[in-house]
Order: structure tokens, then sequence, then C-alpha cells
């Protein structure tokens, strides 16, 4: 194993971009993340229009849909044993075979008469494209959390959220533009071409090796690792962080309802909508970088207590506010704040996991996640249905203050439990 770098490991801030960890996962990690994450960016907001094509009416396909959420929380934890098993990199290739594949069988669902043995090829598609994301990420999330230095944890792991987030910008822009031009299949054989790029670059540029090995940590760097070497997984810790977790990502999940939503009930046009929630999306975009650095800076808690405080009063501004302005200024917070909390979940699991079989456990914390990702819009739709919209937005917003004080209250006990601080250093 090459020397690690004595400041690598224990004091980042003296070393430039040139020398971290970071630049090591550029062409290896990040970029191929980047250009699937386009690609499935770009095919996700029309799979409810292919579903429509192929002959499923509106109640259905969105139902048809919702399967691929269901999936993410059924498979996780059987995920992370696959990945144990198989190994990183070799899971990424199944990944993308599974993408492939779920592709075209969506292209041939669209180019061929509808029927039912048709819309159960669509139904396989969308199957398969659950599987292959939720390997896909939990994949490179188990590479970054198994190889990076813990000082450089946040960072790494935030810096893959922004990859995602880069295709949930720019996915959708690329979907627009071609079915300008083009039809559905346009952005299906788009995605294909994504896909088989990522696969070239997962070929042609070798994941760097780790950061460090347990069995074989130098003398200086034993203080920063002594938590990651000993450390066990705590059932107590675990559920304490998944309740905050979850609050999270019931905000997540909502604001992509919240926003169009709340536009329309105050009567606004598709268009001022639509750029308001694209401005929301890029102010989140924009900040993975300073979340990650803040994160390892100064503690977890400073990535999850302002993303829940930060979008749950964005949403009450939008509530109290019901002018332009004030929708503006709401959307913007849930942007901002949704963006400085970019990674921290996946850093959280990191930090939970134990020293080793670390794919096993975030498999199962992603299915915890994603718990709370499915939730979201179905409380929104429960709180419609009985009190009305602007209530359903208040019982978000309440969610989001509840997981704050949740976590002010016990993230650092939680901590504890596994012997750690909110840094990730050892106590």
């Amino acid at each position: 194993m090459p020397e690690l770098s004595r400041d690598l490991l224990v004091s980042p801030r003296k070393k430039t971009m040139r020398s971290t960890p970071l630049k090591q996962l550029i062409l290896p990690m990040y970029l191929p993340s980047v250009i699937y994450a386009i690609g499935n960016g770009a095919l996700t907001p029309v799979l409810v229009l292919a579903a429509l094509a192929v002959g499923f009416d509106d109640a259905t396909s969105s139902a048809v849909i919702g399967i691929g959420g269901f999936i993410g929380i059924m498979i996780s934890p059987f995920l992370g044993g696959f990945i144990a098993r198989v190994g990183d990199r070799r899971a990424m290739y199944i990944a993308m075979a599974l993408s492939l594949i779920a592709l075209n069988l969506f292209l041939l669902s669209l180019v061929s008469p509808p029927s039912q043995h048709i819309r159960a090829i669509f139904v396989v598609g969308i199957v398969l494209v659950a599987l292959a994301s939720n390997t896909w990420l939990l994949a490179r999330q188990t590479y970054i959390a198994e190889t990076t230095p813990i000082a450089w944890r946040s960072r790494a792991l935030a810096t893959l959220g922004g990859t995602f987030r880069f295709g949930e910008l720019f996915g959708p822009l690329v979907a627009t533009f071609m079915l300008a031009m083009w039809y559905l299949t346009s952005v299906v054989i788009f995605n294909i071409g994504a896909v088989l790029i990522t696969l070239i670059m997962l070929f042609a540029f070798s994941l760097p090796r780790a950061q460090f090995d347990l069995d074989d940590i130098p003398d200086y760097a034993q203080p920063l690792h002594d938590a990651e070497a000993n450390k066990t997984t705590s059932v107590a810790a675990t559920a304490i962080m998944g309740v905050a977790i979850n609050a999270l990502f019931i905000l997540r999940a909502s604001r992509a309802v919240i926003i169009p939503l709340w536009g329309t009930y105050l009567g606004f046009d598709a268009t001022f909508i639509t750029a308001i929630f694209g401005m929301s999306a890029l102010l989140d975009t924009t900040l993975f970088l300073v979340a990650g650095a803040v994160t390892d800076k100064w503690g977890r808690h400073w990535g999850l207590l302002p993303t829940l405080i930060v979008m749950s009063v964005g949403i009450s501004v939008m509530i109290l506010w019901r002018e332009p302005a004030g929708y503006i200024a709401g959307a913007a917070l849930i942007g901002i704040g949704n963006g400085f909390g970019t990674g921290i979940n996946m850093t959280v699991g990191a930090d939970l996991s134990p020293a080793r079989n670390k794919a096993k456990f975030l498999g199962k914390w992603q299915a915890i996640a994603n718990i709370g990702n499915a939730g979201g819009p179905f409380i929104i739709s429960g709180m419609t249905a009985l009190a009305g919209l602007p209530w359903a937005l208040a019982s978000i917003a309440g969610i989001g203050f509840l997981g704050t004080i949740w976590a002010v209250t016990l993230m650092g006990r939680a901590y504890a439990m596994i012997g750690m601080d909110v840094k990730g250093n050892p106590l």
C-alpha cells in the first residue's frame, strides 16, 4: 500500500485540492456519476408520459411509476449483502447492465402497439431501473465509505450527492429539449448513450486504492481511525438517527410536490411555477461543496440541523406570505436548505456502519431512509384530502421542526453510543 500523507489524514486543511482524495475520485467516480445522473434525470420526468403512451390510464400510470420507490425500500437490505459478496466495482457493472436491459425494454414498449404484454414489459423495465439505480448508488456510497479517510468523508459523499443533484437539474432540461424536437423514444436513446459512456468510463478509469487499511494504519493516523477500527453498529444509535433522517427525507421528497402544488393553489401560471422550481433546484445544486466542508469541519449536526430548519422555515414562509415574493422566498429557502444537507444521509450512514462489511449495513440504512422518501408525498396527499393543502404543507413543516428538536436532543448521544463525536472522531 502506498504511504499515506500525514496531513491528508490528520489535518486536511493544510493540503490543496491537488493532494486530496476528491481529485483522485473525479474521473473514476464523480464524472461517471454525473453522466449517469443526467441520463437518469432526463428519463425520470418522462416515465409517466411513457406509461400513458403504452396504454396505462392516469391513475394506473402513477401507481406503476411508484413501483420504483417501493422496490427501493424492499431490496436495499438485500443489495447490501449482494454488494458485499460481489464487490463494489462488479456491482457497478451489473447496475449498468440492468440499466441497458431496462432501457431497451422501454424502447421496445414505445415502438410496439399497446397491449397487455407490452405493458407487462414496461413494468419489468420499471423494476429493473429501480434495481439498477439503487445498486449503483449503494455500490458507490459503499466504496467511498470504505476507502476515504474520515476527515474527508463528508466532502467525498457530499460531492457524490452533488453529482445526483446535477442530474436532477440538467436531466429534465435535456428531456424538455429532446421532446420539443423529437419523440419520447429520443429520451430513452439519450439515456442509453449516457449509460454506455458511463460504462466505458468505468472500464477506462480505475478506482483508487483504499486511502487507509484498518489492519495497517500508520501510528500518526491511529487516533483518527481508532473509532473506525473498533466500531460496531448500535441499534439504538441507528434508530435515533433513522428518525432524524426520515424527517429530512419527508421534507426532501415533499419539496417536488409542494412547490408546484402551492404555486397552482395560489393561481400562478405554469411558466412561473416551473421557473421558480428550477431556481430552487439550482440553489440546491450549488451548495454541495460547502455542505461537505462544513460538515467535516464542524460536525454532522451542521449538515442536518440547518437543512431541517431552513426547509421547514421555507415551507412556513410560503404558507404565511401568499404573494409571488413569498412564494419565491419560500422556494429559495427550500432549495438552500436541501443543498446544505447534500450527502448528510450517506455520511451519517457511513459513520454508523461497522468497521467491516459496511455494504450490508448501508443497504439497511438506505431502506430506512427510503421510508421517508416514499412517505412524504403520501402525507401531503392524505392531509390535503382531510384538511386542505395549507394544512398539508403545515404538517410537513411541523415534521421538519420536530425532527430538528429530536436531532438537537439526541444526535450527540447517538454518536456517543458508537464511540464517536459528531465530527466522526473517537471520543
